[in-house]
C-alpha cells in the first residue's frame, strides 16, 4: 500500500510553480552536460546529462500527479414500486498514483545515478546495498519514509564526494563550493520532507529549500556560461 503525504491547502498550485521552475534549471543543466559529452566524449559527463534530464522528467510526473480525473456513476433506488435513477460524481485517484510513482522511481534513479558515477567504488557499493537490506527490513511498511531517507543517504554521499573533491584542489576556488552548497540545501529539504508526519508546514519548507538548491545549482550553472564567454 502506498503512504501519500499532503501540502497544505493554500500551498495547492504554488509548488507546482517550484517544479515548473526547477524543471527549467535541471534542463539547462542536462543540456550544459551534454554540450560537454560533445566536445570532451567524456562518458561522465552523458550521464550527469541524463540523470539531470531524468530529474526533470521526474518532476513533471509530479505535477501531473496533482491533476484528478472525474467520472460520472450511474445509480438506482426502488421506491414504492418505482425506480429513480441518479448519476454521481467520483475522482479517480489514477493519476495521482502512477504519476507519484514514477515520480519517486524515477528521482531515485536520477541521484542514485548521480552518486554511482563519482562514487565508482566496491566498498560504497557494498554499504549502499548494505543500507537497502537494513532499510528495506526495518521500513519496509512505509513507502514515504523509505523514499526520503533513501534521497537523503544519496544526496549526503554526492557532497561527500564535492567535498572531498574540493578539499583536494588547490588553489581554492570559491565557486566550486556552490555544487557542495547547492547538494547540502537539496538534502535539507528532504529532512524536512521527512518530518511532513509532524506538520504539513515542513512540506512547504522543503519545498522551499528545494528549490533554492535548485537555484544555487542554476547560478552556477550562468556562472560557468559567462565564464566560457
Amino acid at each position: 500500500m502506498l503512504q501519500y503525504i499532503f501540502s497544505p491547502r493554500w500551498f495547492y498550485g504554488i509548488d507546482i510553480v517550484f517544479e515548473l521552475f526547477s524543471i527549467v534549471v535541471v534542463a539547462m543543466i542536462a543540456r550544459y552536460g551534454h554540450m560537454l559529452y560533445g566536445v570532451t566524449h567524456n562518458k561522465k559527463h552523458r550521464y550527469f546529462s541524463v540523470f539531470f534530464l531524468l530529474i526533470g522528467i521526474a518532476f513533471i510526473f509530479k505535477i501531473i500527479s496533482n491533476f484528478n480525473i472525474y467520472y460520472l456513476e450511474t445509480g438506482s433506488i426502488n421506491i414504492e414500486n418505482s425506480v429513480f435513477y441518479f448519476q454521481t460524481s467520483h475522482i479517480s485517484e489514477i493519476l495521482f498514483t502512477i504519476g507519484f510513482s514514477i515520480f519517486r522511481f524515477l528521482m531515485a534513479m536520477a541521484f542514485f545515478g548521480l552518486l554511482f558515477i563519482n562514487w565508482k567504488t566496491e566498498r560504497g557499493m557494498f554499504y549502499l546495498c548494505l543500507y537497502f537490506i537494513v532499510l528495506i527490513t526495518i521500513f519496509s511498511h512505509s513507502a514515504y519514509f523509505v523514499f526520503h531517507i533513501t534521497m537523503v543517504v544519496f544526496m549526503t554521499g554526492i557532497l561527500a564526494y564535492y567535498l572531498k573533491r574540493n578539499a583536494a584542489k588547490t588553489p581554492r576556488n570559491m565557486n566550486l563550493l556552490l555544487t557542495p552548497v547547492a547538494f547540502f540545501v537539496l538534502l535539507l529539504s528532504q529532512m524536512f520532507f521527512i518530518l511532513t508526519f509532524m506538520n504539513l508546514v515542513m512540506y512547504v519548507i522543503g519545498e522551499v529549500l528545494q528549490l533554492a538548491g535548485f537555484l544555487i545549482l542554476m547560478y552556477e550553472y550562468v556562472l560557468v556560461r559567462r565564464y566560457e564567454k
